[in-house]
């Protein structure tokens, strides 16, 4: 964790959002950590650095970038961070199927975040059960 820094990692879709999170277990586990799921929708346009095609390549990252050790990414965020002030984040292909996308959004995407969610709610809310079937599903990560 980084006194000056924040980081927030989201995903397009809920399946992505708990294949991600969830990948170091291949279990979604409802109660571990009280996991809680947000939708949210912008209150303006992120401005964000693709690299999900040819940028990976010129900047020498290729797919490690997204797929390599999370650390190393963790570094390339860092050097990006400095590289682009302008940016808000980063657009990448999750390291679990590469035609899901994730991101990762600096503090500098706050103002673009809204005030309210549209959900907010722990793992454990029978609102969220589809999600979780879903997730299930696609993933074939057990529940529990």
């Amino acid at each position: 964790m980084h006194p000056k820094f924040g980081i927030l990692y989201a995903a397009d879709v809920p399946p992505t959002a708990f294949a991600e999170y969830f990948q170091s277990t291949g279990v979604i586990n409802r109660s571990l950590n009280e996991p809680w799921i947000v939708q949210f929708a912008l209150a303006s346009p992120l401005m964000l650095l693709d690299v999900t095609g040819e940028w990976g390549i010129k900047a020498k990252a290729g797919a490690a970038i997204a797929s390599g050790k999370h650390e190393q990414s963790r570094k390339w965020s860092r050097v990006i961070y400095e590289a682009y002030p302008g940016i808000h984040g980063i657009c990448y292909r999750s390291s679990l199927n590469p035609a899901w996308l994730a991101f990762a959004l600096y503090e500098r995407a706050k103002p673009a975040l809204p005030p309210m969610p549209l959900l907010h709610a722990p793992l454990s809310d029978p609102r969220i059960e589809p999600l979780v079937v879903q997730a299930k599903t696609i993933t074939g990560f057990d529940v529990i």
